[in-house]
Formats: structure tokens, sequence, C-alpha cells
């Protein structure tokens, strides 16, 4: 038997736009046309010129030259201050150097000028009498004052110089040794009673000259011979009794 034929009609298929392509989304069928007219939208166009756009590069390449240029000035001006300083440094180094060679030819020149003049006074000092010597040494070992090393290789040297020659005086004696010169007779008096305790030697005061002009000496000792006395004064000053102890006629 045959089935019967189904009369009703069946839906057809909607007839899809495009042909034979089938259906698609509207969004991808424009892109597609988009594709196929080779057109695209304003927003894509306008990103593409803004990525070929050579400002930015330019812009980076002057950033780049500044900092390149910047760094090359700083470093020039510091090799040029340190080219500065060394020259400077130099220059007081000459400068010094010059110095201390003109003081060292001034320092010779002295040297040998001292060296002339002390053979001149060895010379000198040679012809003078043995009395004259001695006193000289004697003075000598006085002003080494508490310079003890001085003031006995002084009395050393006038004691080899000892003779029976007498000092000559420009009066005759008794002698005294002059152990100090002050302005009031109170200060003097004192003096001579610590010059009497620590010398063992008679102190006395002596008003020497007159009116305003006047002072008061402290006298040690009394001596008749003045070679007697002068060996007694380099003993005092070699001891540091005295500072002073010069050798005075003294008729008092």
């Amino acid at each position: 038997m045959k089935e019967p034929e189904d009369h009703e009609s069946k839906p057809s298929s909607p007839k899809q736009a495009g042909g034979d392509e089938g259906w698609l989304p509207p969004r991808l069928r424009d892109k597609l046309g988009d594709a196929k007219t080779g057109g695209g939208s304003d927003d894509e166009f306008d990103f593409m010129k803004k990525k070929s756009d050579p400002a930015g590069l330019i812009i980076t390449l002057v950033i780049a030259l500044t900092a390149v240029g910047g760094g090359w000035w700083f470093w020039n001006d510091a090799q040029t201050k340190a080219k500065d300083r060394a020259a400077r440094a130099a220059f007081v180094a000459d400068s010094l150097a010059a110095v201390a060679y003109a003081d060292s030819i001034a320092a010779v020149a002295r040297a040998d000028s001292i060296a002339a003049v002390a053979r001149a006074d060895s010379i000198a000092f040679a012809k003078l009498p043995k009395w004259k010597r001695r006193q000289i040494w004697l003075q000598r070992a006085q002003a080494a004052g508490s310079d003890t090393v001085a003031a006995n290789k002084a009395l050393a040297a006038a004691a080899a110089l000892a003779s029976d020659e007498p000092m000559p005086m420009l009066e005759a004696g008794p002698y005294a040794l002059d152990a100090g010169q002050f302005l009031f007779e109170d200060a003097a008096t004192k003096k001579a009673d610590e010059l009497r305790a620590s010398t063992n030697l008679e102190a006395r005061v002596v008003s020497v000259g007159q009116g305003g002009s006047a002072s008061f000496h402290v006298y040690l000792g009394r001596y008749n011979d003045a070679l007697e006395a002068q060996k007694a004064a380099g003993d005092l000053l070699g001891r540091g009794l005295v500072q002073q102890a010069a050798v005075v006629a003294s008729k008092k």
C-alpha cells in the first residue's frame, strides 16, 4: 500500500542574503565588506596616522643629544678646572723652590761671613795678653748665667790662662766683687744678707754716685790682689751663687 502523500507544504528555508555564502552576522558581514573594498573605519585610519607621526622620534633624539652635550660640557669643564689647579700648584711649587734656593744661598753667604768673622776674632783674641783673654773668658762665664755647661767651659779656659801676670786695674786695691746694683738701699741690703748667708763672704752695701744718679751696690769679699779677686769671681759664677761678679776697687 502506498502511504498517503503529505499534501501539507513544509516551510521552506529562508533564503540567505548574499547568495551562496550563507547567513552571517551583520558585524562580520561589515568587516568582510570593508576588507573587500579596502576601506576601514575613521578611528583605525587616525590610529595609523598617529603611529607614523615622526614628532615623538624627533623629541627623543633632541633629549638624547641634549643629555650627551650636557655630559660632555660638564666633563670638559672638570678637565679644564683640573688643568688650572695643576698649573697653579706647579707655579706655587716652583715659587717655593726658588725661595728655598735663594734662602739657601743667603744662608751659605751668612755662614761664610760668620766663619770669616770668627776666624778674624780668633786671630785677634790670640794676640791679646793673657790677663785680657782671662778677663774675657770670665765675662763669658758670667754672661752664661744658668747655662752651667757654657759657664764651666769659660771658667776652664780662664783657668788655663792663669799666670802670675796680674790683671791691671785703674785703681789700686783692695778689691771686691760687685754682685749687684739697686736703686733702693733696702733692696740692696736684703740682697747683701742673702749673699752673706750663701757665700760665707763679707757683704756690704756701698752707695755709688751722688744725688739722683746715686745707686746702691752689693760688694762681696775683700781682696788685696786683683788676680785673687778674679779667681773668686769665676768660682762664684761657676757655682751659680751670683749673677754678676765684677772686680772693682773698694776703699770701703
